[in-house]
Order: C-alpha cells, then sequence, then structure tokens
C-alpha cells in the first residue's frame, strides 16, 4: 500500500537502501518490478519465501534482471531450489541470466539460503 502512496513512496525511495520482504506465500505476489523501479538507492535485498514447496529458482533470475542495470550489492533469498540448480548454482547463473565468467559476483547457498554479491 505504502507504494501506492504517491508522497510515502517518494520519502521512501530516498532513504531505503536495505529492505526486507518477509512471509513470501507466492513468488507471484512480490511486485519486484515496482521495487526496482521506486527504490533507486537500494543496495541490499532479502526475500524470504515461507513454502518450502515453492522454488526461488525464478526469483533469482527475475531479482538478477530488474536490478541488472542498478547498483545492487546484494541480494539474498531464502526458499528451496531445484536440484539442477542446487548442483553447480554458479554456473545455472551464468547459463540462465546476464552474469558471464568476466563478472565479479560471489554465490553461497546454504540452510535454504542464497546470497548472491556483486560488485
Amino acid at each position: 500500500m505504502a507504494l501506492d502512496d504517491t508522497g510515502t513512496c517518494e520519502l521512501l525511495q530516498k532513504r531505503i537502501v536495505h529492505l526486507e520482504v518477509t512471509n513470501i506465500q507466492e513468488i507471484d505476489s512480490i511486485p519486484l518490478d515496482i521495487i526496482a523501479q521506486k527504490f533507486n538507492n537500494l543496495r541490499d535485498i532479502f526475500l524470504w519465501v515461507e513454502k518450502s514447496t515453492v522454488f526461488i529458482d525464478s526469483l533469482i533470475l527475475a531479482v538478477l534482471s530488474m536490478w541488472k542495470d542498478k547498483s545492487l550489492r546484494s541480494f539474498y533469498i531464502k526458499g528451496s531450489l531445484t536440484d539442477d540448480v542446487s548442483k553447480n548454482l554458479s554456473q545455472w547463473l551464468m547459463n540462465h541470466s546476464h552474469l558471464d565468467s568476466e563478472d565479479l559476483f560471489l554465490v553461497e547457498y546454504d540452510s535454504k539460503w542464497i546470497t548472491v554479491w556483486s560488485q
């Protein structure tokens, strides 16, 4: 609702550099496009998907795509990966996103948390 209020949104977009979205039940319910558009100073984003039956593969790619040309330093997503993705996450990211071997990024998946840092 705060994203729909112009005054509140203008204030928040200048101040928020770290954003946590918790209790996510469905990936489609996250307004990533609006968040990426409105929060220009965002440096870190945390997304916590509650349901263990919801795979976060597409969510990872959506975050990478929407913040491709922005200064996002890191993102953290809690959730389950499919078996194919979890076997070699770095390679999967390079195969399915704009990242390649020349990009400076680190990725880690531990205890249902994926962490991606970029430089």
